[in-house]
């Protein structure tokens, strides 16, 4: 194992800083795989969220990639920072680490006289002090596989959009807002076959925060012979039922209205 021989530049710094615990860890073969997995894992993050690990001898070796040296011009703190020192681990072990797809990016947007010139790989640099008037944050939320979330960060404030799937219920859950403007939109669809006819059923409802729904339509999609068609809508169900109806012509002896509207029924049974 490269990290455990030390016998690179980055290799030495690592070993170097990571704990005594963790040393005789990685060093003792008969560690199992989960037990050096587990350590590795823990002193790398220690080391990730600490300062920055680049230096231009110690990684002189190493090929960085785009991402990674775009970054590096950028000076970055904080969350950035750590960030880079991940790229940085990547690119000096990519035969050893598998890299981590990157589940979340940030779009700022900055004026214009916030704005410098161009860097060595063409990009537009800021200057300093410069803060960005917006920035939106689009990706998955931390340990998430079901959700898509876009979050607008503005004048101190943050505005949430989040898409959840459930399979379990086979639910889709679109939640938009926090507090008194919170608007949660759910969609289900499910499927059966009755007497050979198969159907679509797609229900939505519209909530605030509180559970008081605003919104509830179920729709009905049959398969006909020439693919789906929309046959009911019924707005709040189980409450006012107001349904509408329609209806297709299915005589394939008439080509010239098969597969057309044959009728439309409001709720009020014109």
């Amino acid at each position: 194992m490269q990290l455990t021989n030390h016998t690179d530049l980055v290799s030495g710094y690592l070993w170097t800083n990571f704990t005594a615990t963790g040393k005789q860890t990685l060093s003792n073969t008969n560690s199992t795989q989960a037990q050096l997995a587990s350590t590795l894992t823990s002193e790398l993050n220690t080391i990730l969220q600490g300062g920055s690990i680049y230096d231009s001898t110690r990684f002189a070796a190493v090929n960085l990639s785009g991402r990674t040296r775009r970054l590096l011009l950028l000076n970055p703190t904080g969350s950035d920072l750590v960030r880079l020192n991940r790229f940085l681990i990547e690119d000096a072990y990519g035969g050893e680490i598998n890299r981590l797809p990157s589940t979340l990016f940030d779009v700022s947007f900055y004026l214009p006289s916030q704005v410098g010139p161009l860097d060595a790989l063409g990009f537009y640099t800021l200057l300093s002090g410069a803060s960005s008037f917006v920035t939106w944050q689009i990706g998955l939320p931390v340990g998430a596989t079901n959700q898509w979330m876009v979050q607008e960060f503005r004048n101190g404030g943050t505005n949430s959009t989040l898409l959840n799937w459930a399979p379990a219920t086979g639910c889709w859950t679109l939640t938009e807002g926090t507090g008194n403007d919170e608007r949660i939109e759910t969609r289900t669809i499910v499927s059966n076959v009755v007497a050979g006819v198969t159907n679509a059923i797609e229900t939505q409802q519209v909530s605030n925060g509180a559970g008081a729904v605003s919104d509830w339509t179920t729709e009905v999609y049959q398969e006909f012979g020439w693919g789906y068609e929309l046959v009911t809508v019924t707005n709040d169900p189980g409450g006012a039922n107001l349904v509408t109806r329609f209806t297709f012509n299915t005589d394939t002896n008439d080509q010239a209205t098969y597969g057309k509207t044959a009728s439309i029924t409001y709720p009020d049974g014109f």
